[in-house]
Formats: C-alpha cells, sequence, structure tokens
C-alpha cells in the first residue's frame, strides 16, 4: 500500500541538506532517536500495537534539533543543530540522528521541529512532514500530518553524561493512541479503498484530531 516517491537515504539517516552535527570539545556523545511505540512488537518494515493496529510505513521530516542540560548544570552546554532530516521510525537504523558530541554533564530536555524543508515539499509531494501508512480494524488507511507544533521533551532524571560516555534518548511517538476518538469506519475512503487522511481534504476534521493525539502523546525515554 506504500505510496512513497523518489526517496533517498544516505548512510541510514536521509540527509536532506547535509551539515554537522557535533559541538566542540569533547568526546561524549548523545543519539536521539525516535521509535513508534515503546509497547508495540515488529522488526523493521512492520509493527503491531495490541490488537488492531498495524503500521508498515512511518517517516518523518525533521527542520531542528535541541539537547539542553538541566538549567542548575554550569558545566553542560546547549546544543542546536539545523538541517533537514528524514527519519524512517520503522528503522532502528534510520530512525535516529548522528550521534551529537556534547561536554559531560546533565542533559534533560530535547526539543525539535517536525517541519517539512524550506525551500521544498514534504513527504510524497505533499506539504506533510509526517506520513505513516497502515491498517486500523482491517481498515488501510495513509495518515498526511500537518502543522505540527515545536515538541519541548523533558526528561526527569536525563542523562548524566561521563567523558567518553556514549548515551541515547528516545522520542516515543506512542502511536497507539493516534486514533483515539476517530472511527475510520465512519471516514470516506478512496476508489483504492484506502482511508486518506490529510489537512484538506473529506477526512479533514479526523486529520485535526490525529494531529492534536500526536502532540499531546509524544514523550522522551532513555535509551536501554
Amino acid at each position: 500500500m506504500s505510496r512513497r516517491h523518489g526517496m533517498k537515504t544516505i548512510g541510514g539517516v536521509a540527509l536532506l541538506v547535509g551539515m554537522m552535527l557535533s559541538a566542540c570539545g569533547g568526546e561524549s556523545t548523545i543519539t536521539v532517536e525516535m521509535a513508534a511505540d515503546s509497547a508495540s512488537q515488529g522488526s523493521p518494515g512492520a509493527l503491531t500495537i495490541g490488537d488492531d493496529l498495524e503500521i508498515d510505513r512511518l517517516e518523518v521530516q525533521l527542520r531542528e534539533i535541541k539537547i539542553l542540560p538541566d538549567n542548575a548544570n554550569e558545566g553542560a552546554e546547549k546544543f542546536k543543530a539545523k538541517g533537514e532530516f528524514l527519519l524512517d521510525v520503522l528503522d532502528a537504523e534510520r530512525s535516529a540522528l548522528p550521534e551529537t558530541t556534547l561536554e559531560p554533564g546533565l542533559y534533560k530536555k530535547v526539543e525539535f521541529k517536525i517541519e517539512k524543508p524550506s525551500s521544498g515539499e514534504g513527504l510524497d509531494g505533499t506539504d506533510a512532514p509526517l506520513v505513516c501508512e497502515g491498517r486500523k480494524g482491517g481498515i488501510a488507511f495513509a495518515l498526511h500530518i500537518e502543522d505540527l507544533s515545536k515538541i519541548t521533551l523533558r526528561d526527569v532524571n536525563g542523562i548524566n553524561l561521563q567523558e567518553g560516555d556514549a548515551e541515547g534518548f528516545v522520542v516515543d511517538l506512542v502511536s497507539s493512541s493516534w486514533f483515539e476518538g476517530v472511527d475510520l469506519a465512519e471516514l470516506e475512503a478512496e476508489e483504492d479503498g484506502v482511508v486518506l487522511i490529510d489537512k484538506d481534504g473529506p477526512n479533514k476534521d479526523a486529520h485535526k484530531t490525529i494531529r492534536d493525539n500526536i502532540q499531546a502523546a509524544i514523550k522522551l525515554l532513555r535509551k536501554p
């Protein structure tokens, strides 16, 4: 059911604009990766959540990423990178940004923007920086989600990064909650039977509900 069009991947993470993800000094690193749902089961290219939700495509465009220290921790440094990244959330090798070199210290926050490139299109020739395809209750769907706000996440314990450490944060998208308040059986389907949910189509009210659910659901985890 995939509707991919001309996607290219370089070195695991698809870089739409190449850039250095590195801060000055130190050899300690933190990675930031995305996971569809921490309670899910699956393998690269397929995911099953609960009894009725299957996801076989979940891709996200990012425009900006920040890793921020604890406010009281003067030794740590703020890291900020602007660029254009495409993550394949169903593939662990393609769901992470490159390692970020930081000074040792306590890091508790991650901020990012899910947004299409400043010059160019979103996924599949649309304006959507988040695309998800699969089936819920046996009904095939394609989500093209737009208008996501900047997301700020905080881990209470954070990462106490020591010299030479390689640590990681996981952004849990909690996709099991995205369809709360939405019944796909009541939505309009395309000729091929797929329920397309986008900002301007006949299912735009469902788009708003799912977009709000995504914003409310996202949380931050330490990488095990």
